[in-house]
């Protein structure tokens, strides 16, 4: 299963020139993914369909394959200039694709007063999604025109559809307004997100999240510093591993179960070059990425306990001379 879906990451992954451009290419990725198996499915289906002789009229059929090996073919071509090239040209060849497949994927005057119209809501909404939410009036203004097109050319239809058009803008309207809220909370996502890792990395403790199975997920650079992990060694670690006394991290693990948090927990733990030392662990559940983790904060106190330990050592022999001097006086 996680080879499949590091497979499948691996094919919609896209590095863009931000988070946005990122997010972008990624979308645009999934949907064409979508389109091409879709394509493939609708090919295997028209051709049973045609030797069947239920796929209708032999125009439409033509009209129709050749529609959606278009789209498949576009797809393959937009997937590589959006991994290799530039999102904003994969993603604005991929709207004038739709428009056109739209525009000639079926009978004249069902493009222009027909079944065809629905066709062209999908490259307006998508146009404000993956390509800038201004986007949506454009793929508007170009669907209006190839139907205006059409319309005279072929259809013999020279007063277009005033309604419809119309309609086209007010859906590129709201397509717009609605991704540019989203993009609006994604800015503000990220920049929460990015004055989190300000804190995350520049706080003093040490500071790490995993899973409840241990699995390291991300620590800052205090307690790489501490324990002597980096970041390279996250995929093999285990906060289990770390504990000197297994029993120890059963028993934070109950603590946290009983009390919700885990405060003042002292513990001895082992450094990357297994070297034993004491810490004192703040853990608090939080959810990241839909799913419940720990939240550790890290002190090393391995001086401290040393010093606390000379000090106790130093009164247990001041109490023993002080009770050998007190017996000398009674002599």
């Amino acid at each position: 299963m996680k080879k499949n879906a590091s497979f499948l990451s691996r094919i919609i992954d896209s590095e863009g020139k931000n988070t946005l451009d990122t997010r972008r290419r990624r979308l645009l990725n999934v949907i064409l993914l979508v389109v091409a198996a879709s394509s493939l499915l609708a090919l295997a289906a028209l051709l049973i369909l045609h030797t069947q002789g239920l796929a209708g009229e032999e125009r439409e059929v033509r009209l129709l394959g050749g529609a959606i090996a278009s789209a498949l073919a576009g797809s393959i071509l937009v997937y590589w200039l959006n991994r290799r090239i530039s999102g904003e040209a994969a993603a604005g060849i991929f709207i004038l694709l739709l428009i056109g497949l739209a525009g000639f994927s079926d009978l004249p005057s069902e493009v222009v007063g027909g079944r065809g119209l629905f066709a062209f809501a999908i490259p307006i909404v998508a146009a404000s999604v993956i390509l800038r939410p201004w986007a949506s009036f454009m793929a508007a203004a170009v669907s209006s025109a190839v139907i205006i097109l059409i319309g005279t050319l072929a259809a013999g239809i020279p007063v277009p559809n005033i309604p419809v058009l119309l309609g086209f803008f007010v859906l590129a309207l709201v397509s717009y307004l609605s991704a540019r809220s989203m993009e609006e909370a994604m800015d503000e996502l990220a920049e929460s997100e990015k004055q989190y890792r300000l804190l995350f990395e520049n706080t003093v403790a040490g500071v790490g999240m995993a899973y409840l199975s241990g699995e390291v997920i991300r620590m800052n650079s205090a307690i790489s510093a501490i324990t002597g992990y980096t970041e390279e060694d996250i995929p093999q670690m285990n906060v289990a591993d770390t504990y000197v006394d297994p029993e120890d991290r059963k028993r934070l693990l109950r603590k946290l179960k009983e009390d919700g948090r885990v405060e003042n927990f002292v513990v001895q733990l082992k450094r990357k070059d297994g070297e034993k030392y004491w810490a004192e662990l703040f853990v608090k559940p939080v959810i990241y990425r839909k799913e419940k983790v720990l939240l550790t904060s890290q002190l090393d106190i391995n001086e401290r306990v040393k010093m606390e330990k000379a000090l106790l050592e130093s009164e247990r022999k001041m109490a023993t001379l002080i009770g050998n001097l007190q017996g000398m006086a009674y002599r």
